[in-house]
């Protein structure tokens, strides 16, 4: 179909053929040219912020992780560990190293593009609490005098050893005469 002449537009990412022709006069013969167009995608730059970060992220065991995915063209979807998540995806993750995708398939003007980070959540020490005769500190008996010993942690089941040998711990406390 004929455009106007100068025919200014901005096309969308496609392949155009334009050619214009000429229709002579009594003294020169009708001509044309050809030439192709092609319009390429236009990039589409990804943002994936972990905790407000464009970067890879280390917290603490309980911390929670914001992983939030934006991008100006087309849909972004979220992955954690290569399953779907929700976006922004906030939660709790276990101790451990999780990777974060953030995937747009782009659209007709626009490229597919990813980008991932990764979070390493460290574990939290736990504390083990020694009570000998109720005291958290060395304890000197003269012969004759009981010992309690007594073991206690936060997280996970205490065992109580006495000269590397394990010794019983009923109920995490324990009693030796």
């Amino acid at each position: 179909s004929s455009v106007s002449n100068p025919y200014i537009i901005t096309l969308g990412s496609e392949y155009y053929n334009f050619t214009a022709y000429c229709t002579g006069d009594g003294s020169h013969t009708p001509s044309s040219k050809q030439f192709f167009l092609t319009v390429q995608k236009a990039s589409n730059p990804i943002t994936l912020h972990l905790n407000s970060s464009p970067s890879n992220q280390t917290i603490s065991y309980g911390q929670s992780i914001n992983a939030s995915a934006y991008i100006q063209f087309g849909t972004v979807n979220l992955y954690k560990n290569n399953s779907a998540v929700s976006n922004p995806d906030i939660q709790s993750l276990g101790a451990g190293y999780h990777i974060y995708l953030a995937n747009s398939s782009g659209d007709s003007n626009h490229t597919s593009n990813s980008t991932y980070f990764s979070v390493t959540v460290q574990q939290i020490p736990s504390t083990t609490s020694l009570f000998l005769n109720n005291s958290q500190d060395n304890l000197t008996l003269t012969f004759g005098q009981s010992v309690n010993a007594s073991a206690y942690c936060d997280y996970g089941t205490p065992s109580l050893y006495m000269n590397s040998s394990s010794v019983t711990n009923p109920s995490s406390k324990a009693k030796y005469s």
